[in-house]
């Protein structure tokens, strides 16, 4: 096999690995987030500010793993391009 084709195995295995990664950790948030808003629900002393900050804290986690794989994805499409024939898409520059 080439050097290039085997460039682009790496790729989409290190791809595959990241994606598979991101989905484990995006569960493993959607069951934090299901315990924290359990523990919530049954902390009557806790006041609403105390609420608040923790809903704004889980909203902050999520959008900054969705940014940092938006990223990602964004870098292995450029990655990518520089294996095809065509060289990166002018989308990724």
């Amino acid at each position: 096999m080439d050097t290039i084709g085997i460039a682009r195995q790496m790729i989409a295995f290190h791809r595959a690995a990241f994606d598979n990664t991101c989905s484990a950790m995006a569960l493993f948030q959607a069951q934090s987030e299901t315990a924290a808003s359990n523990l919530l629900g049954q902390a009557s002393g806790l006041p609403e500010t105390g609420r608040t900050a923790i809903n704004s804290w889980i909203a902050a986690c999520k959008k900054g793993r969705q940014d940092f794989k938006n990223l990602v994805d964004a870098n292995f499409e450029m990655v990518g391009g520089f294996f095809n024939e065509t060289g990166p898409s002018a989308a990724s520059e």
